[in-house]
């Protein structure tokens, strides 16, 4: 079991650069928005696209899928009426069957063709200022309920649509009133997630007027504020949350990464120690839980819940490296150089624990050593602060 103490240091005669070198803390920030997959529309929405082409999810529909089941699992034919029009200059191609597809979250599909028109197409040709209506039919699991996304990918831009009505009309309306508070939850987290943040903030403040104290939505504004680095605003928000009205452990580990991530560990402690006392945390809120401890320098709950978990079988890297930290703070560099190099053994290219590494066998005395998992790290395609890092401190030993 691992306990704080302390140790002498060998004298090192360097340079004093020593005196600036410090260690490297994996990044804990919230999940990034996400818009790689294209930006995210609503039922309802008229979404233009650059060259000019309008397309808009007027409604949606299923009919049951009988033909052919045999002992197959039930199907259903999921039909989206589509407005396209094209209010650019120049002729348009849509290709009814190849641009478009369904993600149903369980699955992925691709359209059956129009199956339910009297005239049926693969494709759609649109001359300047002209529009047309079409259903697209995906044949789908009748398991599948969540919301169904269509994916409309023209001319190298993807953009998706939520092919939700009560989500469409909460968005496109701004209608809260007489939607479920559950609604409105998810169709604000999905905006969140898109980078619609202005449509977003609108919605929770909504339903913030008639409950300050709802945490969910408090956890929303918090992570819209996060989304445009706003620090302060981004707190205000996490201070104001109820632990006792959180939903759960999952709610309380989104809202002390955020937490941690803008300096106030101290309300990420708050928050998963009530958890952890409840025992309601797992494995890795647990050893997010001893981060936030170590950021707050309460270094032996720290360690305390680290033993813990090596002992039952945990060994996760960012757990290592966490301890050694610790160990570093506590001034045991040989303990603190032993853990990150086991968060190494489990990921090679860890570059913080590579460069932590580096700084314990320089606190050692061991020059070389130092300078060759400083190389380490050059070469283990680190972000651009660690690699900078790096190249520093190899540049302030290049004559010891």
């Amino acid at each position: 079991m691992v306990k704080i103490k302390a140790i002498m240091i060998r004298n090192v005669h360097c340079k004093a650069f020593i005196l600036g070198l410090f260690l490297l803390l994996s990044p804990l920030c919230c999940p990034a928005i996400d818009t790689s997959s294209g930006p995210v529309f609503f039922i309802g929405e008229d979404i233009i696209h650059p060259q000019g082409l309008v397309v808009a999810v007027n409604e949606i529909s299923r009919k049951p899928y009988t033909e052919g089941l045999g002992n197959s699992l039930p199907k259903e034919d999921l039909i989206l009426n589509l407005t396209l029009m094209n209010n650019g200059t120049n002729d348009l191609t849509v290709n009814l069957m190849e641009d478009f597809s369904l993600d149903m979250g369980l699955h992925h599909y691709k359209p059956i063709g129009d199956e339910y028109s009297r005239v049926k197409m693969d494709s759609a040709n649109l001359g300047a200022g002209t529009q047309t209506r079409v259903n697209l039919t995906f044949r789908v699991s009748a398991e599948e309920k969540s919301a169904p996304e269509l994916i409309f990918n023209f001319d190298g831009s993807n953009l998706r649509i939520v092919c939700d009505e009560q989500l469409g009309k909460i968005v496109s309306e701004g209608s809260v009133s007489f939607s479920s508070k559950e609604d409105v939850a998810k169709a604000a987290k999905i905006l969140v997630d898109a980078g619609r943040l202005t449509a977003a903030k609108g919605l929770c403040e909504s339903i913030l007027i008639r409950n300050p104290n709802d945490c969910q939505f408090l956890l929303l504004m918090a992570k819209i504020y996060s989304a445009v680095e706003d620090d302060e605003q981004t707190a205000f928000y996490l201070k104001k949350i109820d632990v006792t009205r959180m939903s759960g452990a999952d709610e309380a580990e989104e809202a002390a990464i955020m937490a941690n991530s803008i300096g106030y560990s101290d309300v990420a402690v708050s928050i998963l120690s009530a958890f952890d006392n409840a025992g309601l945390l797992n494995d890795n809120q647990k050893a997010l839980l001893a981060r936030s401890y170590y950021y707050e320098d309460q270094l032996q709950p720290a360690i305390n819940i680290l033993n813990k978990l090596f002992t039952s079988g945990y060994s996760k890297p960012v757990a290592y490296f966490t301890m050694g930290n610790i160990l570093n703070k506590a001034m045991d560099y040989e303990q603190a150089v032993y853990y990150w190099e086991k968060a190494v053994e489990g990921d090679p290219e860890y570059s913080e624990a590579l460069f932590n590494i580096g700084v314990g066998y320089y606190k050692l005395g061991n020059i070389n050593k130092a300078r060759e998992y400083w190389n380490r790290v050059v070469s283990s395609n680190p972000d651009s602060s660690t690699l900078s890092a790096a190249e520093e401190a190899l540049r302030e030993t290049d004559d010891l």
